[in-house]
């Protein structure tokens, strides 16, 4: 059975599900679906959520791999802040190789707040007032049932993306890890991607279009759109068994485009008050400039 020997780790919303996309259409790559099975972060509750109890059941999200797919990944976000993945995956794997997408972490910690919101697993629907109660959720308190992990609303620590990368640095060899730029991907798509390829030692499959992926969407139906994304206790068995014969069959895609569309709209993001952005500014100050120094760029321009 194929085993995925490539992980694009996070951060979240930092372009991964795009360059997830790029490769998943290169001859030589496969990309698992679901996208972000998460199964070797802890901080994710597997079963209850995403059906992946053991090995047996993770590996078989790709048994669709053939034999010219020399790159196999498993694009999961969580894995960059979780503090057991990476330990886990290197013993699963060894010479795993890694990609890491790193955005400004003011920008960073509102888009994630908007995509789980979309997605039923954040209730609070203000960022602001999301922002303001991460000391109870850090406390067990004002946690939706429908959040796979309790962590990822504790948007100041997700975005601590200097510190994650220190960690990250300690245990992973260098040739084995890529870092990517959101700023960089945006302004020039193409050499990131031919700097991914290279990285990944695939050759260049000639890609010049590079469309926008998951850009910033709001709920058109939101009692629908709850119900198929995060379906009530009772229902949830039958959902996530569609969900899987979806993947089996090759049809997960589908599925994402048919709710996009019909449950889900463009929607631009809220502009934060002048005061909210400066606190967030002050809050990441410090790990911006770890970041600076793990990284050896300056990153002074995003505070």
């Amino acid at each position: 059975m194929a085993k995925p020997n490539t992980f694009i780790i996070g951060a979240p919303k930092c372009g991964t599900t795009a360059l997830a996309t790029y490769l998943s259409e290169h001859p030589n790559a496969f990309v698992c679906r679901p996208k972000e099975p998460e199964f070797w972060a802890d901080e994710f509750d597997q079963s209850k959520f995403l059906g992946l109890c053991s090995l047996v059941q993770y590996e078989g999200l790709f048994d669709r791999v053939k034999s010219q797919h020399k790159v196999i990944v498993d694009a999961s976000t969580g894995y960059l802040w979780s503090r057991t993945a990476i330990a886990k995956i290197l013993e699963y794997a060894p010479a795993a190789r890694f990609i890491v997408m790193l955005r400004n972490p003011v920008e960073l910690a509102p888009a994630l707040h908007m995509e789980l919101a979309l997605l039923g697993e954040d209730d609070i629907l203000d960022f602001e007032e999301a922002w303001r109660s991460q000391s109870a959720r850090a406390n067990g308190q004002r946690i939706p049932e429908s959040c796979p992990a309790s962590a990822q609303l504790l948007y100041g620590q997700v975005a601590m993306l200097g510190s994650q990368l220190q960690r990250l640095r300690r245990i992973v060899p260098e040739s084995q890890l890529h870092i990517i730029f959101l700023d960089d991907f945006r302004l020039n798509p193409r050499a990131c991607y031919l700097g991914t390829l290279n990285f990944l030692q695939l050759e260049d499959d000639g890609r010049t279009d590079f469309p926008v992926t998951n850009a910033a969407r709001a709920v058109r139906a939101g009692w629908l759109n709850r119900l198929l994304l995060q379906p009530p206790r009772v229902l949830r068995p039958a959902v996530m068994s569609v969900r899987h014969t979806c993947w089996r069959l090759g049809l997960h895609g589908i599925r994402q485009k048919l709710v996009s569309r019909f449950l889900q709209k463009p929607q631009a993001r809220r502009t934060l008050r002048p005061e909210l952005i400066l606190e967030l500014k002050n809050a990441f100050r410090d790990d911006v400039r770890l970041l600076s120094e793990v990284v050896g760029r300056d990153l002074s321009g995003w505070l």
